[in-house]
């Protein structure tokens, strides 16, 4: 008996020290050039690079963590869903001449067909209008079951486990976005009492929290300009749990700074204390520091500016009128694409002596700038100064400023030309 036991703490000891069993995918993808490179991970910052052979056939092996969904793609020419899961191995059959179709055999062939299944049958019902909350609700409980009973069947064990919690968080997050639907019906975000019901009781995580915040705020009537420190006071008053608490936190904060809120202040003295790490304490410190100078209300900053003529003004000789202000560079393809719509936006309010149009360029070759104005002849003012962009903070343009005639900031996040509602924005402006 005693030699037993020792043979099988022999055994039990040895298999404790096996090393995890790697993740092994191998294939060949057809129509490939000699610098085409395989990518293939979990996230596009964490990817590893596989090279292809002549052939377009590769090998990878990777000892993972924890099981995951992933993806491998060539650049600019096909994405293919992956299952990681550790000492499985998979085959993929591929051809960029046609993306779509691609096939995975091996150990993960049975999960990655119920994967693809499961893909289709949810986007089916993401295509259907339902008639109420409750409807919708019992659709998706059917398909849920019926995707829980299929699961049962498909090996391995990790794979049922990972793919429950991505039905269960994919059929979550399409029964939260319900709103939607109320929003294109121009109805109350709180006119379904199901959905009501729903949205109150469910469990938040770190999926759906930040939605179930922006609903309360559009059930208060403020859409439009939500109160991110209303936001966080829920947050603070909803979230038991203090880690996703702090994470639906800093959310909130990076969409607040995103957007200029105007209560930025107020949220970010509300936020600060329900963030524990210091890194991201530090982080919402400097970031409101260098934001704080840009929200509505705030004065406009002075610069320098210079007119095609190389005439010298400063920013504040614009003021008198509410300015919309383009911020745009020649070099930048989105900003020429709206070119054509600004200069029907500047049409349509020719004869409104409220408003002036600025194109500001932040070009630094001057030259490129002038050659681009005598090709368009734009027929509002034109002017330039390659460091307006580190002045204001504008991390991407095009970008699109609102400055009353006093000289405050209304937003630096207007509206596009392009955008179907900046006639309506405009409009509402002035009629303050």
């Amino acid at each position: 008996m005693k030699r037993l036991s020792i043979l099988l703490l022999g055994a039990a000891l040895t298999a404790c020290s096996e090393a995890p069993k790697p993740y092994v995918l191998t294939g060949r993808i057809a129509n490939v050039g000699a610098d085409d490179l395989l990518l293939i991970g979990e996230q596009v910052s964490r990817m590893d690079t596989v090279r292809l052979a002549a052939d377009g056939s590769f090998i990878y092996t990777r000892t993972l963590g924890k099981p995951a969904f992933g993806f491998a793609y060539v650049p600019d020419k096909a994405f293919y869903s992956l299952i990681l899961i550790g000492g499985t191995t998979s085959h993929l059959e591929a051809d960029t001449a046609n993306p779509v179709e691609y096939r995975i055999t091996g150990d993960l062939e049975a999960a990655q067909a119920f994967q693809a299944a499961r893909n289709r049958r949810l986007a089916e019902l993401e295509e259907q209008e339902f008639a109420s909350f409750g409807e919708m609700q019992a659709a998706y409980t059917a398909v849920r079951d019926s995707l829980k009973g299929g699961l049962e069947k498909i090996k391995p064990k990790a794979f049922r486990a990972l793919e429950l919690a991505s039905i269960e968080a994919t059929i979550d997050n399409d029964l939260t976005d319900y709103f939607q639907t109320l929003r294109r019906r121009g109805a109350a975000f709180d006119s379904d009492a199901d959905y009501n019901r729903y949205m109150e009781e469910m469990e938040l995580t770190a999926d759906n929290a930040v939605t179930y915040l922006y609903w309360k705020e559009s059930c208060a009537g403020r859409e439009a300009a939500p109160s991110f420190l209303c936001m966080v006071q829920t947050a603070d008053r909803k979230i038991a749990d203090p880690e996703l608490k702090e994470r639906t936190v800093i959310s909130l904060m990076a969409n607040c700074f995103s957007a200029g809120s105007a209560d930025m202040g107020a949220a970010c003295e509300a936020a600060l204390p329900l963030i524990t790490d210091k890194e991201q304490a530090q982080w919402l410190t400097e970031t409101y520091e260098a934001n704080k100078r840009l929200i509505p209300g705030a004065p406009a900053l002075d610069c320098e500016l210079e007119d095609p003529q190389g005439t010298k003004l400063h920013f504040a000789d614009l003021y008198g009128k509410t300015l919309y202000i383009d911020v745009w560079a020649t070099w930048c393809g989105p900003c020429c694409e709206e070119i054509p719509h600004l200069e029907k936006l500047v049409e349509s309010y020719r004869n409104d002596s409220r408003i002036a149009f600025v194109s500001i360029s932040v070009d630094k070759d001057r030259e490129d700038w002038l050659q681009k104005l005598a090709a368009d002849n734009p027929q509002w003012r034109q002017l330039r100064n390659p460091e307006f962009t580190s002045l204001y903070g504008i991390s991407g343009i095009p970008c699109f400023l609102m400055i009353s005639p006093d000289g405050t900031i209304i937003t630096v996040h207007a509206p596009r030309p392009s955008d179907p509602e900046i006639r309506t924005f405009i409009d509402q402006t002035l009629a303050r």
